[in-house]
Protein backbone atom coordinates (compact mmCIF):
# COMPACT_ATOMS: atom_id res chain seq x y z
CA UNK A 1 0.00 0.00 0.00
CA UNK A 2 2.27 2.31 0.87
CA UNK A 3 4.36 1.92 -2.57
CA UNK A 4 1.35 2.78 -4.77
CA UNK A 5 0.92 6.12 -2.74
CA UNK A 6 4.27 7.17 -3.52
CA UNK A 7 3.97 5.45 -7.04
CA UNK A 8 0.94 7.60 -8.16
CA UNK A 9 2.53 11.30 -7.88
CA UNK A 10 5.48 9.60 -9.69
CA UNK A 11 2.66 8.41 -12.62
CA UNK A 12 1.62 12.64 -12.41
CA UNK A 13 4.39 13.98 -12.92
CA UNK A 14 5.68 11.31 -15.66
CA UNK A 15 2.73 11.85 -17.90
CA UNK A 16 2.51 15.68 -17.56
CA UNK A 17 6.14 15.76 -18.42
CA UNK A 18 5.26 13.80 -21.62
CA UNK A 19 2.26 15.90 -22.62
CA UNK A 20 3.17 18.74 -25.23
CA UNK A 21 1.90 22.09 -24.66
CA UNK A 22 -0.41 22.88 -27.63
CA UNK A 23 -0.46 26.92 -28.55
CA UNK A 24 -3.42 28.85 -29.80
CA UNK A 25 -2.15 28.14 -33.34
CA UNK A 26 -1.69 24.62 -33.51
CA UNK A 27 -5.72 24.24 -31.26
CA UNK A 28 -7.28 25.69 -34.26
CA UNK A 29 -8.02 29.17 -32.79
CA UNK A 30 -6.09 30.94 -35.77
CA UNK A 31 -7.84 29.21 -38.50
CA UNK A 32 -11.70 29.32 -36.92
CA UNK A 33 -12.15 26.09 -35.75
CA UNK A 34 -14.11 25.19 -32.53
CA UNK A 35 -13.43 22.12 -30.92
CA UNK A 36 -16.07 20.11 -28.56
CA UNK A 37 -14.77 17.93 -25.58
CA UNK A 38 -18.04 15.48 -26.06
CA UNK A 39 -16.44 12.61 -23.98
CA UNK A 40 -17.54 9.73 -26.89
CA UNK A 41 -18.44 9.84 -30.77
CA UNK A 42 -22.14 10.40 -30.97
CA UNK A 43 -23.97 7.99 -32.98
CA UNK A 44 -25.73 10.75 -35.22
CA UNK A 45 -27.08 14.14 -35.07
CA UNK A 46 -30.34 13.52 -36.45
CA UNK A 47 -32.60 15.63 -33.37
CA UNK A 48 -35.91 12.92 -34.20
CA UNK A 49 -33.63 9.73 -33.75
CA UNK A 50 -30.88 10.27 -30.91
CA UNK A 51 -31.15 9.86 -27.85
CA UNK A 52 -27.82 10.04 -25.89
CA UNK A 53 -26.03 12.88 -23.50
CA UNK A 54 -23.05 13.15 -26.13
CA UNK A 55 -25.83 13.69 -28.57
CA UNK A 56 -27.82 15.73 -26.71
CA UNK A 57 -25.07 18.11 -26.31
CA UNK A 58 -24.01 18.90 -29.67
CA UNK A 59 -27.53 19.39 -30.55
CA UNK A 60 -27.85 22.21 -28.26
CA UNK A 61 -24.85 23.66 -29.16
CA UNK A 62 -25.84 23.29 -32.80
CA UNK A 63 -29.30 24.99 -31.54
CA UNK A 64 -28.10 27.56 -29.75
CA UNK A 65 -30.62 31.04 -29.83
CA UNK A 66 -30.30 34.62 -30.22
CA UNK A 67 -30.37 34.26 -26.55
CA UNK A 68 -29.86 32.14 -23.82
CA UNK A 69 -31.52 31.82 -20.43
CA UNK A 70 -29.56 33.63 -17.41
CA UNK A 71 -28.45 30.56 -15.01
CA UNK A 72 -28.53 32.95 -12.48
CA UNK A 73 -31.94 34.12 -12.69
CA UNK A 74 -33.01 37.99 -14.44
CA UNK A 75 -32.45 38.93 -18.02
CA UNK A 76 -31.26 36.76 -20.93
CA UNK A 77 -27.43 36.31 -21.77
CA UNK A 78 -26.54 37.34 -25.78
CA UNK A 79 -26.66 33.09 -27.22
CA UNK A 80 -25.16 33.85 -30.86
CA UNK A 81 -26.52 37.47 -30.68
CA UNK A 82 -23.78 39.87 -30.85
CA UNK A 83 -26.53 42.63 -29.04
CA UNK A 84 -30.18 43.94 -29.05
CA UNK A 85 -32.58 46.63 -28.52
CA UNK A 86 -35.79 46.73 -27.08
CA UNK A 87 -38.68 49.12 -28.37
CA UNK A 88 -40.61 51.08 -26.94
CA UNK A 89 -43.86 49.01 -27.17
CA UNK A 90 -41.55 46.47 -25.66
CA UNK A 91 -40.77 44.11 -28.81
Amino acid sequence: MLKKIFLLPLIFVFIYSCSENISPVDSGLENGIFHFGNGSEPQGIDPHVVTGVPEHHILISLCEGLTIANPNGGGNLPGVAESWTISDDGK
